[in-house]
C-alpha cells in the first residue's frame, strides 16, 4: 500500500514541477516575438565563506572569540567586529589573511594532495624537505601561554599543555598531532628569505614558469633596458589622469587612464584595500595578480601592464582593449553570424584551454568578460574568480560565478573541476548564435531551477552542428559533458578553423571594431558608465589606518613587456 502511495506522490510532484516550469518559461516556441533582448547580466557572486586550499590545508575565514595568535608568524591576529583571520578546518591552524601563502608545511590532518599551493611554497617544500619531529612532553605551564599552532590560550592549572624538549614549541595537548614536523625551524624567517629569493627570481622553477635559455639567462637588447627603466620611473599613480569609467562592480571601478610621458591609454582597475581585507579577498587578489602575469603568455587573454598601490587602493594597470566586450556587440547586432560565432568561440576555447592546461578553473566566463582588441581578436579578461592547482584530487566547492552561467554542479553544491567552464562556454556560444539566454527565471531561485531542469529551446533555423555543440555542452552530467569527455576543437562546429594558424593569430578576424578617435568618450563604453565620475573615491583616514599594509608588501610589479603595450616618449 505504501509503495503505491509513494508512486502516486512521485507522479504528483513530477506534474507539479512540469506545471511550474511551463508557468515560468511560457511556451518553448522559437518565434521572434518571444525572444528578449540580451541585457547585462547580474554581477558575479561568490560565497564569502569560501575555502582557500594550500598544501592540504583548507582555510576558512573565521571569527576568533578569544585573543588569537597567527600559527605562522606568531603575531597577534587583530580585529573585533569582523572575521579577523583564517582557520584550517582540518588541523585548526590559525593565521592572518596575508600569511596563508607563506606557509610551506603541509596540513597534518588532511587527505588532500599537498600540491594545492602556490609554486614558491611547493618548490621550497620539496627542496628543503623539512621533516624533523618535535619531542613533546606534557608540562605544567606556570605562565599564561598561547598555543603556537591554533593560536589560542592554553587554559588549566596542571599539565595543561605540551612543550617540545628540543625547541620549546608550546601547544595544546589536542594540537600535538596537528603540528608539522618543523622542530628547530623558524617558519617566519624562512618565509622572509623565500620572499627575497622570489623577488630575485632564484626560486626553483615549476610547471608554468616562463622558460629560460639553456644557460638560465636571456639576452636583453640595450634599447629594451632603456625603455623598461623609463617606464619604471613613469609608472607612478600620481602620473595617471583618468578620462572615463569603463566599468563598475562590487570591487570598485575600472577607469580609462593616460600616463604622463607615455603614448596611448591603459585600463586601471582600482580596488579599495579596506574592502579587500574586510571581504577576505586578499588571497583572491593575489591569485588575480598571478593570473594576469600568466596571461601575458597567451594571445587571447588580457595582458597586464603593472600592479601598483597607494595607502588606500590597489591598482591593476592593464592594456586597454578598445573593441568593447561581446555583450556590447550582441546588443547592437542582436545575433552574430555563424562565421563570427565560430571564430570567437575558437579564440575563447584557445584561451580557456590554456588556463585548464595549467590547472586553473576560470569560473566566470560570460559575454561581458570577453573583450575585443583593436584588430577584432578576443581577449578573456577579469580573473578574479579563478582557482589554481585544480585536479581530481583537489576539486573546487565554492559557490561562485554569474547566475545565468552557473553549471548545475555548482548549484547542487557538488565538488567540481573544469567542467563548469565548459557549461558557461555553452551558454556563451548559445547567446552568440541566438541572441537569447538558454535559461530564464526571476528571482534567481527560479533561474537555478531552470538551469537544473528545463529543456533548452533551439531555433528551427539553427545550424545542426551548432545545435549539436550546445547539446554536448549542456550535458548536466559533468563527466559526460563536451570538453570533458572529448576535445572540443574536433567537433564539426569548428571544421572551418585551422587551430594551428588561429593560435599564432594568422587568421584575420571577420569583424574589426571602429577605431576610437576620442578617448574621452569611447563609443564602446555603455552610457551608464560614462555618466559616472572618472575618479577614485576618497577613503576615510580611519579606514586607511585600519589597513595592515604588510599584507600588500609584494603587490607592486611591472610587466617586463609593458613597453610593448604602452610606448614611452
Amino acid at each position: 500500500m505504501f509503495s503505491k502511495l509513494e508512486k502516486f506522490l512521485k507522479l504528483v510532484r513530477y506534474f507539479l514541477r512540469k506545471c511550474a516550469v511551463k508557468k515560468r518559461s511560457g511556451s518553448l516556441t522559437n518565434s521572434p516575438q518571444r525572444r528578449t533582448e540580451l541585457k547585462r547580466h547580474r554581477g558575479a557572486i561568490k560565497n564569502q565563506d569560501a575555502e582557500y586550499h594550500h598544501l592540504g590545508h583548507a582555510f576558512q575565514r573565521h571569527y576568533f572569540r578569544q585573543p588569537t595568535y597567527c600559527g605562522h608568524c606568531q603575531e597577534f591576529v587583530w580585529g573585533l567586529t569582523s572575521k579577523q583571520g583564517f582557520l584550517c578546518k582540518y588541523c585548526s591552524m590559525a593565521c592572518h589573511n596575508g600569511c596563508i601563502e607563506k606557509i610551506f608545511t603541509p596540513c597534518q590532518n588532511s587527505t588532500v594532495a599537498a600540491t594545492s599551493a602556490n609554486p614558491g611554497s611547493v618548490a621550497i617544500n620539496k627542496s628543503f624537505n623539512i621533516n624533523i619531529r618535535h619531542k613533546f612532553k606534557i608540562t605544567t605551564l606556570k605562565w599564561p601561554t598561547h598555543c603556537r599552532h591554533c593560536g589560542q590560550f592554553i587554559f588549566g592549572l596542571f599539565k595543561q599543555g605540551a612543550v617540545c624538549k628540543e625547541c620549546g614549541f608550546t601547544v595544546h595537548k589536542k594540537c600535538i598531532d596537528q603540528v608539522a614536523n618543523t622542530c628547530g625551524t623558524n617558519m617566519r624567517e624562512i618565509s622572509v628569505a623565500l620572499a627575497e629569493l622570489e623577488n630575485k627570481n632564484l626560486l626553483p622553477k615549476t610547471q608554468g614558469d616562463p622558460k629560460v635559455g639553456s644557460s638560465g639567462d636571456t639576452i636583453v637588447p640595450q634599447t629594451t633596458i632603456v625603455k623598461r627603466n623609463k617606464l619604471k620611473v613613469l609608472m607612478k599613480i600620481d602620473n595617471f589622469s583618468y578620462t572615463v569609467v569603463l566599468g563598475k562592480g562590487s570591487f570598485g571601478k575600472v577607469l580609462l587612464a593616460r600616463i604622463e610621458g607615455c603614448d596611448g591609454v591603459v585600463a586601471v582597475k582600482a580596488m579599495q584595500k579596506h574592502t579587500v581585507m574586510t571581504n577576505g579577498d586578499v588571497l583572491s587578489t593575489a591569485v588575480e595578480k598571478r593570473m594576469l602575469e600568466l596571461a601575458g603568455e597567451h594571445p587571447y587573454l588580457a595582458h597586464l601592464v603593472a600592479t601598483l598601490q597607494d595607502d588606500a587602493y590597489l591598482y591593476f594597470v592593464m592594456e586597454y582593449l578598445s573593441g568593447g566586450d561581446l555583450m556590447h556587440w550582441i546588443q547592437k547586432k542582436r545575433v552574430f553570424t555563424r562565421e563570427v560565432s565560430t571564430f570567437y568561440a575558437a579564440e575563447i576555447y584557445s584561451g580557456l584551454k590554456f588556463l585548464h592546461k595549467r590547472k586553473i578553473v576560470y569560473r566566470d566566463l560570460k559575454l561581458d568578460n570577453v573583450l575585443l582588441d583593436n584588430e577584432g581578436h578576443c581577449r578573456i579578461a577579469d580573473f578574479g574568480m579563478c582557482r589554481e592547482n585544480v585536479s581530481e584530487n583537489n576539486k573546487c566547492h565554492t559557490f561562485c560565478g554569474t547566475p545565468e552561467y552557473l553549471a548545475p554542479e555548482i548549484i547542487r553544491r557538488d565538488l567540481y573541476t573544469f567542467s563548469v567552464d565548459w557549461w558557461s562556454y555553452g551558454v556563451l556560444v548559445y547567446e552568440m548564435l541566438t541572441g537569447n539566454s538558454p535559461f530564464h527565471g526571476d528571482p534567481v531561485e527560479n533561474l537555478y531551477e531552470s538551469i537544473q531542469n528545463d529543456d533548452v529551446p533551439y531555433p528551427r533555423k539553427m545550424d545542426p552542428d551548432a545545435r549539436d555543440l550546445c547539446k554536448g555542452l549542456f550535458e548536466r552530467r559533468p563527466e559526460r559533458r563536451l570538453g570533458v569527455k572529448s576535445d572540443l576543437k574536433k567537433h564539426a562546429f569548428f571544421k572551418s578553423i585551422d587551430f594551428d594558424r588561429l593560435e599564432n593569430k594568422q587568421i584575420a578576424p571577420p569583424f574589426r571594431p571602429p577605431t576610437i578617435s576620442n578617448f574621452n568618450d569611447p563609443s564602446t563604453v555603455d552610457q551608464e558608465f560614462k555618466d559616472l565620475s572618472a575618479r577614485v573615491s576618497t577613503v576615510s583616514r580611519d579606514k586607511v589606518e585600519d589597513i595592515d599594509q604588510k599584507v600588500f608588501t609584494n603587490f607592486d610589479t611591472i610587466n617586463p613587456r609593458a613597453h610593448e603595450i604602452i610606448r614611452v616618449h
